[in-house]
């Protein structure tokens, strides 16, 4: 009798697991075989991603080349190597229905849309790239949102660029189906990009202010441009493209019509004069035509004045009105400015530090590797930013009176995960001793934290942007042959270490005037071969297709 209830009780425990860990992609649709999950419970190894069928049957590696998956499922498991998330669906529509995030997550690209209506973001994911994904509206957007790129996803819907989360600072739209722009308040961004949109004729009431440091309307036709006398200043003060991340005018044509501009009590100026002889040919000759809405405001008629007041009543009436609404100018246009500089100090306090870390997780950071090349942080000075990339700022400084690039963390707080890559990006340039190769010049801060990576400045900025101004006939292959050369030369001398660089690309491509195209951007390079082989769940996008495909 004992022997049976001991056997039921153990059936009874042995039902209990299996429906503890009962497979939740069942009742996915027909169309779905496969799905890609991150789930210890499932895939052979707790920190990799893997591919199951719909019965939670181990199928294969995700990098497999002959593995194919048509849904994302439970990625919570995910261990990344740094926290970003790229899925790329390859253009095929992916069912989402049981998609859920890992809480370690904070930049995530590629996403392969659509979301299901109860799918909520962690609160960590503060960066969202989505491309070429036919999808006309956004979907919902995490809470805490700083960077949205949203291109090629043939969006039309305005409406729901005045719902952006309010910690938004960077937008980018480019290449959309967007007609118009129209009451829009982006006075908080510090990036915005809207190339490329070839239906797009039309801004009326999109506000800007004095934080913008980048505006990109490259390949837009707009024959309306209609904005209050804030916003024009704040674009008129932008430098022309040479300067890095400022106003990137090719292919760009912007004109206005007088009537309506007239109507609306406004006036035709022209945007951007001043800095004509700075552009690149030919658009040193553009002119860019808005219209400018004035700031008077012409105040409603009060009640009529009784005909038998006497002239002295008048003018004294007359007289006080004019000093009341002089002193109600004057406070709407101090309430401004103090706003403007509240916003303004916001930005520059975001760029100048980095919230730190606690002390308890400072103390799992080793800087030891950087004592030989730290600098006197007393003798380092930013001046203004350069460029910004997923993770990092880069800032034209001075180091000890001698021009520098230097490279830091974002300003919002960083983790101990990021610092440590960036640690270890550090260590590595250390390394380096090559002319092909952006030369590290050392290390500063005053805690962990706020470490900054300062480097030789190169003049020319990065290839990316020499290619989107130079014709062919401005860059003959002689000049390219030279640049090529160099850009071999830095890759026999990685790979003579055996380091892979894994993101080389234009942008990772500097030049300078006096001295050789260099490669820079260390922060995914491997110094082990086979670690690019057993990748978690992201793909780079300029990863080569047998390191993808998991092929020697």
């Amino acid at each position: 009798m004992r022997s049976d209830v001991l056997t039921a009780a153990l059936v009874f425990v042995a039902a209990l697991e299996v429906k503890a860990v009962s497979c939740p992609y069942t009742k996915l649709p027909s169309n779905v075989t496969n799905v890609l999950v991150a789930d210890k419970t499932w895939c052979p190894s707790a920190n990799d991603a893997c591919v199951l069928n719909k019965s939670c049957h181990y199928v294969g590696w995700q990098t497999t080349s002959n593995v194919t998956w048509q849904a994302i499922g439970d990625l919570r498991d995910w261990q990344p190597s740094n926290e970003w998330l790229i899925l790329d669906g390859r253009g095929r529509t992916i069912d989402m229905t049981e998609f859920k995030l890992p809480d370690t997550a904070t930049f995530v690209e590629n996403l392969p849309l659509v979301l299901p209506d109860n799918f909520t973001w962690p609160k960590t994911v503060t960066q969202l790239w989505l491309q070429n994904i036919t999808m006309r509206s956004l979907p919902g957007l995490p809470d805490r949102l700083q960077r949205l790129l949203a291109s090629q996803c043939n969006l039309t819907n305005v409406d729901e660029l005045r719902q952006l989360p309010r910690t938004l600072v960077w937008l980018q739209l480019g290449n959309n189906s967007y007609t118009e722009w129209t009451n829009l308040d982006l006075t908080r961004l510090t990036h915005f990009e809207g190339w490329g949109n070839k239906y797009l004729n039309r801004i009326e009431n999109v506000t800007f202010n004095k934080q913008l440091v980048m505006l990109d309307l490259s390949n837009v036709k707009l024959t309306n441009w209609i904005m209050d006398a804030d916003t024009f200043q704040a674009l008129n003060a932008l430098p022309p493209k040479k300067e890095i991340w400022a106003t990137y005018y090719y292919n760009l044509t912007i004109d206005s019509n007088a009537t309506e501009c007239s109507l609306k009590q406004g006036t035709i100026q022209e945007l951007w004069r001043n800095n004509k002889t700075a552009r690149k040919k030919p658009y040193d000759e553009s002119i860019y035509r808005v219209c400018v809405l004035s700031d008077e405001q012409t105040p409603s008629p009060a009640n009529k004045a009784p005909t038998h007041l006497s002239t002295g009543t008048i003018i004294g009436i007359t007289t006080g009105g004019a000093a009341f609404i002089s002193l109600v100018v004057f406070m709407i246009m101090r309430r401004r400015q103090v706003k403007a500089e509240k916003e303004l100090e916001h930005v520059r306090e975001m760029y100048q530090s980095t919230e730190p870390l606690a002390s308890r997780e400072e103390a799992g950071l080793d800087l030891t590797p950087l004592t030989l090349c730290r600098l006197d942080e007393s003798g380092l000075t930013l001046q203004r930013n350069l460029g910004s990339g997923a993770f990092a700022d880069v800032w034209l400084g001075t180091f000890k009176g001698e021009a520098v690039a230097v490279k830091k963390l974002h300003a919002n707080r960083v983790t101990l995960h990021q610092l440590k890559s960036f640690v270890n990006e550090i260590t590595l340039m250390a390394t380096f001793d090559s002319p092909y190769i952006v030369k590290l010049i050392g290390a500063a801060w005053t805690r962990p934290s706020d470490i900054k990576c300062v480097m030789e400045l190169m003049d020319g900025g990065d290839l990316k942007d020499y290619l989107d101004l130079k014709t062919p006939q401005d860059f003959p292959w002689n000049d390219k042959i030279m640049h090529i050369h160099s850009i071999v030369e830095g890759l026999v001398y990685l790979h003579s270490l055996n380091i892979i660089h894994r993101d080389l690309k234009s942008r990772n491509v500097l030049s300078d005037s006096k001295k050789s195209t260099k490669l820079t951007d260390f922060g995914v390079s491997k110094e082990d071969l086979q670690a690019t082989m057993t990748m978690g769940v992201g793909t780079f996008r300029w990863m080569a297709p047998e390191v993808i495909q998991d092929k020697s």
